[in-house]
C-alpha cells in the first residue's frame, strides 16, 4: 500500500510517517514568520530611522496576503496539485526571508516581507489540507491535534531564540527561514500525496464560499477567528515588543523570552483541551479566554517600570 493511502495508525506510527514528517517541517517553517521576528522590531525602529507605528508594518505586511491570496492560491492547488504550489510557496517563503536580511532600505524589506507573505500564505492552508488527503478517520484528527501542538512548540521557541540572535545582528533572524528551501526539495520528491486536480469553475468555489458565509455557524466562526488574530498580532506580537522597548529598555533577547513565555502557556493550555473539553462547553470556554485575554492586555501597560 502506497504511503498516500495510511490507515488508521497510533501516535507512533504517525510521528514515523514521511509525509507527516513533512507537513511537521512545513509547520515549523511557516510558524516561523512572526515569531522570529517580532523581538527585531524595536531594533529595526533604530537601524531604519523609522517610527514605531510604521515597523509594525513589517507583521502587517506578512499576514495581509493571507488574507488576499490564500483562496487563489487553494484553487490553484486543486487545479493543479498540493506540491505544484507548496513548493514553490516553500522556495520563495525562504528567498524573499532571507533577501530582508540583506534589505538596507524600510521600503525595501517591506517588499520582501511582502514576497515572504505570500509564500507563507499557502504554508498553512496546504499543509491543513494535506493532513485531509493523507490520513483517514481518527488518524486525521490526532495528525491535525499534533500539528496544532507543534505549532504551539515553535510558537514559544521560536521567539527566544529570534531574541538571541538579533542581539548579535538584527538580520540574523531573516535568515533562519533559508531552512525552507531543502525542505521544498525534500518535498518535491519524497511526498506522496494523492494529488487531485479539479476543473471546477473558479465562480463556483466563490458562490459556494457565498453561501458557506450565510449560515451563522459558518459567519460566527470567521468573526470569532479574526478577532483571535487581530488580539494576537496587535497586542502580543505588535504592542509588546515595542511597549517593553520603550517602558523597560527590553533588549531583543528579553523581548523574545517574554513573547515565548505567553506562547508556552498557550501550548500547556492546548495540550489539555481535550480534558477541559469534557468539562465545559465551547462557548464558556470561548467566552472565558477572551475575558482572562483581555485582562491581561488591561493590566499589561499598567504594571509599573522600573
Amino acid at each position: 500500500m502506497p504511503e498516500a493511502e495510511t490507515p488508521n495508525l497510533d501516535t507512533r506510527q504517525l510521528l514515523s510517517n514521511r509525509n507527516m514528517q513533512i507537513i511537521f517541517a512545513v509547520t515549523l517553517s511557516a510558524t516561523m514568520g512572526v515569531s522570529l521576528v517580532s523581538p527585531v522590531l524595536p531594533k529595526l525602529v533604530d537601524v531604519f530611522g523609522i517610527q514605531k507605528e510604521e515597523v509594525i508594518m513589517l507583521i502587517t505586511a506578512f499576514t495581509l496576503p493571507g488574507v488576499l491570496f490564500a483562496p487563489f492560491l487553494g484553487i490553484l492547488a486543486d487545479r493543479f496539485g498540493r506540491k505544484q504550489v507548496l513548493v514553490p510557496a516553500l522556495i520563495l517563503f525562504g528567498i524573499a526571508g532571507a533577501s530582508c536580511g540583506f534589505a538596507r532600505d524600510f521600503h525595501v524589506l517591506l517588499f520582501f516581507r511582502l514576497l515572504q507573505g505570500i509564500g507563507g500564505s499557502a504554508l498553512f492552508t496546504l499543509n491543513n489540507t494535506l493532513i485531509g488527503d493523507l490520513f483517514p478517520g481518527r488518524t486525521r484528527f490526532l495528525a491535525m491535534g499534533l500539528n496544532a501542538s507543534l505549532v504551539s512548540l515553535a510558537a514559544a521557541i521560536y521567539p527566544a531564540f529570534g531574541g538571541i540572535m538579533a542581539t548579535v545582528h538584527w538580520s540574523i533572524p531573516f535568515f533562519v527561514p533559508l531552512a525552507a528551501i531543502p525542505i521544498a526539495l525534500f518535498t518535491a520528491f519524497k511526498l506522496t500525496n494523492p494529488e487531485q486536480q479539479e476543473q471546477q469553475p473558479i465562480g463556483t468555489y466563490f458562490s459556494g464560499a457565498i453561501v458557506s458565509l450565510r449560515q451563522w455557524s459558518v459567519l460566527r466562526l470567521y468573526v470569532l477567528t479574526f478577532f483571535t488574530f487581530v488580539l494576537t498580532f496587535g497586542p502580543i506580537v505588535s504592542f509588546v515588543p515595542l511597549w517593553m522597548a520603550g517602558e523597560y529598555n527590553s533588549n531583543a533577547s528579553a523581548i523574545g523570552l517574554i513573547l515565548s513565555s505567553s506562547s508556552l502557556t498557550a501550548a500547556i493550555i492546548s495540550a489539555r483541551l481535550e480534558w477541559i473539553g469534557k468539562h465545559f462547553r465551547v462557548g464558556m470556554m470561548m467566552a472565558v479566554a477572551f475575558l482572562l485575554y483581555s485582562i491581561a492586555l488591561w493590566w499589561i501597560p499598567h504594571i509599573p517600570s522600573a
